[in-house]
C-alpha cells in the first residue's frame, strides 16, 4: 500500500512536472521564437538599431542637404472590431516604460510647445500616443519610442494627416533636431493630405486615386485568380479574429502584427486547438511582396501610379540640389516626411533598390544624402548618396552613369527624376501635367 501511493505521488509529480513546469519551458521558448521571428517587422526595442547615414568617410566630400521619408512606428492593426481584445499597448520592457514617461513629460513642457508648431489642419490631434490604451490604427508607445531613436540649417517637416504620422514625425524630430535648437529655434510641421505629399493643388487630382484604384483591383484579381487555396485558407483564420472581408494576403498580416505578433501576445487559437501558425504568416507575407514584385515589370496601372507617387519626394531631392547650387550662403537643407509604408515602397522600386521588404518595417526610413566637393567644378561638385534602413544603396541606381567614392553625380540624379521617371505615365514632366490628362486611365 505504501509503496503504491509512493508511486503515485512520484507519478504526479512527474504529471506537473512535464505538464505544467516543461510547458512553462516551453512557454518562454516560443516567446523567444516568436520575437526573433518578428524582429524585423516588429523592430522591437531592445534590438539595436544600426545605420550608416552621414558616415561618408573622405576628406573631399562634405554633406550638405538630407531628405528623409519613413513609415510612421509601430501600430495597431487597422481592422475593426480587434483592438477591443487586446489588454493593453504599454511598452514591454521597463526601461522603454521610462522612456516613454520621459517622452510625455517633453511633449508637455514649455520647451516643446516653443520649439514645435503645426499647421491650423492638426489642431485637435493628439501629439503623442496613450500610455497604454489600443487604438483602431493609432501608433503605441514603442511606435513612438521607435522613431525617437532615429534621432545655420533650412529645414521643412511635413506629414500625411494621421494621428500616427504626426506623432511619429514629432518623435523623430524631437530625438534629430531639438538639440540643435539653438541653430533651430523653431520648427513647423505642415500637413499633407496625400500619403505621397504632393503639396499643392496643381498635382492632387482624381488621376491618382483613379490610378490606385485600378492598381488594386489588378492585384486583388490576380491575387484571387493565382492563390485560390491560399486565399481560401486565410478566410477561414481571418473570421474568427474579426476580419470580416479579405481581399489582400497583407491584411491578414497587418492584423496579426497590429494585433498580436508586436504586442508579443500568443498567436491566436481556435475552438478546434488549431492555432494561426508563423508558416502561415510567413507565407502570406511572401504572398503580399510577390504579387508586387511580378506586378511592377508587367502593369502599366502599377507602374503609372508608383511613378506618380515618387515624384514629390524625389523632386524635393532635386530642389534641395538646386537650391545650393543658386545659394552663396554656408547652408545645410533638412527635408522630412514622415508617412506611410505606401509612402515608401514607389520610391523603393522606382530608384530600384535591392534586396529589400516589401512592405516596409515599422519606422523605415529611406534617405537622401546631398554631398559637395571640395575640389570639383561648379557645376559638377554636387552628389547623391541613397540609404534605406541605413544601407548604402547607391550602387543600385542604374541611372547613374558613374560613381565618385560610390556617390552619384546630382545631374544624373536629376535628370531620372525630371526626364525619365514620369515616362511611364507618357510625355510629360511633372505632377500638373499627370493631372491636366483627360481619361488617362485606361
Amino acid at each position: 500500500m505504501r509503496k503504491s501511493r509512493i508511486l503515485l505521488i512520484v507519478g504526479a509529480i512527474f504529471v506537473y512536472y512535464y505538464f505544467f513546469w516543461n510547458t512553462g519551458y516551453d512557454s518562454d521558448k516560443h516567446i523567444k521564437e516568436r520575437t526573433a521571428a518578428f524582429a524585423e517587422h516588429c523592430q522591437f526595442l531592445e534590438y539595436p538599431l544600426k545605420g550608416h547615414e552621414g558616415e561618408k568617410e573622405n576628406a573631399d566630400f562634405v554633406m550638405k542637404g538630407m531628405v528623409v521619408t519613413f513609415r510612421h512606428g509601430e501600430r495597431s492593426a487597422l481592422v475593426p472590431g480587434m483592438v477591443a481584445e487586446l489588454p493593453d499597448c504599454t511598452a514591454y520592457h521597463d526601461v522603454d516604460r521610462k522612456s516613454f514617461e520621459e517622452y510625455s513629460e517633453f511633449t508637455e513642457s514649455n520647451d516643446f510647445h516653443k520649439f514645435f508648431k503645426f499647421d491650423k489642419l492638426f489642431d485637435g490631434f493628439p501629439l503623442k500616443p496613450q500610455r497604454s490604451k489600443c487604438k483602431l490604427g493609432e501608433m503605441t508607445a514603442e511606435g513612438a519610442l521607435q522613431l525617437l531613436r532615429l534621432a545655420q540649417l533650412d529645414v521643412f517637416v511635413s506629414s500625411s494627416y494621421y494621428h500616427r504620422t504626426l506623432q511619429s514625425g514629432i518623435a523623430f524630430l524631437s530625438g534629430f533636431l531639438f538639440d540643435h535648437s539653438d541653430k533651430v529655434p523653431e520648427l513647423f510641421i505642415k500637413a499633407s493630405n496625400t500619403t505621397y505629399f504632393c503639396l499643392d493643388n496643381s498635382c492632387t487630382c482624381n488621376n491618382v486615386q483613379m490610378t490606385r484604384d485600378q492598381f488594386l483591383s489588378e492585384r486583388s484579381k490576380l491575387y484571387l485568380d493565382r492563390y485560390a487555396d491560399l486565399h481560401s485558407d486565410l478566410k477561414i483564420v481571418a473570421k474568427p479574429i474579426g476580419i470580416p472581408h479579405l481581399s489582400h494576403p497583407f491584411e491578414f498580416v497587418d492584423a496579426i502584427l497590429g494585433t498580436y505578433a508586436c504586442r508579443r501576445l500568443p498567436l491566436p487559437c481556435f475552438e478546434n486547438n488549431e492555432c494561426i501558425s508563423l508558416d502561415t504568416i510567413n507565407i502570406a507575407a511572401k504572398t503580399a511582396e510577390d504579387l508586387i514584385r511580378e506586378m511592377y515589370p508587367k502593369s502599366q496601372h502599377i507602374r503609372r501610379l508608383y511613378a506618380a507617387e515618387s515624384y514629390p519626394i524625389a523632386h524635393a531631392v532635386v530642389k534641395v540640389i538646386e537650391e545650393l547650387m543658386q545659394t552663396t550662403k554656408d547652408t545645410s537643407y533638412i527635408r522630412v516626411f514622415s508617412g506611410h509604408d505606401i509612402t515608401i515602397i514607389p520610391l523603393l522600386l522606382t530608384m530600384g533598390l535591392k534586396n529589400i521588404t516589401i512592405p516596409p518595417p515599422y519606422a523605415s526610413r529611406l534617405v537622401f544624402e546631398v554631398y559637395e566637393s571640395k575640389t570639383r567644378m561648379p557645376n559638377e561638385k554636387f552628389f547623391v548618396r541613397v540609404l534605406y534602413n541605413g544601407v548604402d544603396h547607391t550602387s543600385d541606381l542604374k541611372f547613374c552613369k558613374s560613381f565618385h567614392s560610390g556617390l552619384c553625380p546630382a545631374k544624373d540624379f536629376a535628370n531620372f527624376v525630371e526626364n525619365s521617371l514620369l515616362q511611364d505615365i507618357g510625355e510629360i514632366n511633372s505632377m500638373k501635367e499627370f493631372c491636366q490628362i483627360e481619361n488617362s486611365v485606361t
